[in-house]
């Protein structure tokens, strides 16, 4: 990052999106940490579908002690990645953490976009204004380089996780 060799988000410096894999686990904490100090918000790609986060929520609640976003993918609100997943979903879109969905879409047939279904779907559980929030606005900013709500969560979040 220092030298201007990794990409973050639409290369405004601001984002950083981070895929990690599902098979094994890797606590990002340090590294979450010096991008904290370096103004850097990471974004766990389809944090869904990574079991340790959706499992073990200490792991993630002491993630959230910095800024971060969690991404969603579309699709899994609807299952197309199993229960687990979509269930994990509506979880960390219910809990306060920073949320945003995107669609993870590799293609326009087996991988379909899905953004206007999920749209739609948040809008139906959880209302109009969160859907735009988490659908277009925090993503359209992200992607102009400007900080949004992204806060820690810290003790503030430690009660609205899966109790």
């Amino acid at each position: 990052l220092d030298n201007d060799e990794i990409l973050t988000v639409a290369d405004k410096g601001q984002y950083i999106l981070l895929e990690l894999p599902h098979e094994i686990f890797i606590d990002i904490e340090l590294l979450i940490k010096d991008l904290f100090s370096i103004n850097i918000i990471p974004i766990i790609s389809h944090a869904e579908r990574i079991h340790n986060l959706t499992e073990k929520t200490d792991i993630l609640l002491n993630w959230c002690k910095y800024p971060l976003y969690l991404q969603i993918t579309a699709s899994s609100l609807f299952g197309d990645f199993g229960y687990e997943a979509e269930n994990a979903s509506w979880n960390f879109l219910t809990s306060g953490l920073d949320v945003i969905i995107a669609t993870d879409s590799h293609n326009t047939n087996s991988r379909k976009p899905k953004m206007r279904d999920a749209y739609n779907l948040i809008a139906s559980k959880l209302g109009y204004t969160f859907a735009s929030q988490v659908c277009i606005e925090k993503p359209f900013q992200i992607i102009n380089g400007t900080r949004v709500t992204a806060s820690p969560s810290g003790n503030h979040y430690r009660s609205k996780i899966y109790d």
